[in-house]
């Protein structure tokens, strides 16, 4: 939709608020516009809980691939060797860990502040914030859950 056009659309409505109601439409509008730009961008600012652990967990079970040719079915095989222990995730968030059934893929992923899930894929050794839908730990069929603990709620 070109600018003429909404000018076209809109401009009879406009025209109709007195001038001072006008301006404090657009103040009202532009406040609301900042203040959802500001609560999607905040989780953004602040450090996501689960990085570092999650960081952690995948060097390792990259490890254990580079040693055995494969990854680990499941993360406590990981433990003393290549972790001391399996990290817990942030409260109130769960990690998720699976691999493909040829045991050569391998999807690390948790959930963020960001009402997505950030997701590592061993195909393309990147992390990403997916929707849930698009998650390839949550798509494999056999899946390990790590709970965090809950908030006393």
């Amino acid at each position: 939709m070109s600018a003429g056009t909404l000018d076209a659309l809109l401009g009879p409505i406009v025209a109709r608020i007195p001038t001072g109601w006008r301006l404090k439409a657009v103040g009202a509008g532009a406040v609301v516009i900042v203040a959802f730009l500001a609560y999607r961008a905040i989780p953004y600012i602040f450090e996501d809980a689960n990085r570092a652990a999650g960081e952690r967990i995948v060097a390792a079970f990259e490890k254990y691939k580079a040693a055995n040719g494969r990854y680990p079915e499941r993360l406590d095989v990981l433990v003393p060797s290549f972790l001391p222990q399996v990290p817990k995730p942030a409260v109130d968030t769960n990690f998720v860990y699976a691999i493909s059934p040829d045991e050569k893929t391998a999807f690390f992923a948790y959930q963020n502040p960001r009402e997505t899930v950030t997701e590592y894929d061993s195909r393309t050794r990147r992390w990403q914030d997916l929707d849930y839908a698009e998650s390839g730990a949550l798509s494999m069929r056999a899946k390990q859950f790590v709970k965090g603990p809950r908030s006393p709620s």
